[in-house]
């Protein structure tokens, strides 16, 4: 059985805080400038001390490489 977002952010980031929901700006920047789904491939974190606004934490090989290698338009 696969694992589920919920399930894969809990194992790979304890203790964070996140949420499976994303910015809709973002999703939608991805999509139409980068051509890519962020959607299975990312929740949003909010570390503590880190940052206020949260942040795109990758639960899979394609979401850090489309962090790693992103255009900055």
């Amino acid at each position: 059985m696969a694992e589920t977002k919920v399930e894969a952010a809990e194992r790979m980031y304890p203790g964070i805080p996140f949420d499976c929901a994303l910015p809709q700006d973002w999703v939608k920047e991805a999509r139409e400038k980068q051509f890519f789904d962020v959607l299975p491939h990312f929740v949003w974190g909010y570390p503590e001390g880190l940052t206020l606004f949260g942040l795109p934490l990758p639960l899979s090989a394609e979401g850090v490489d489309f962090i790693v290698n992103r255009r900055r338009d």
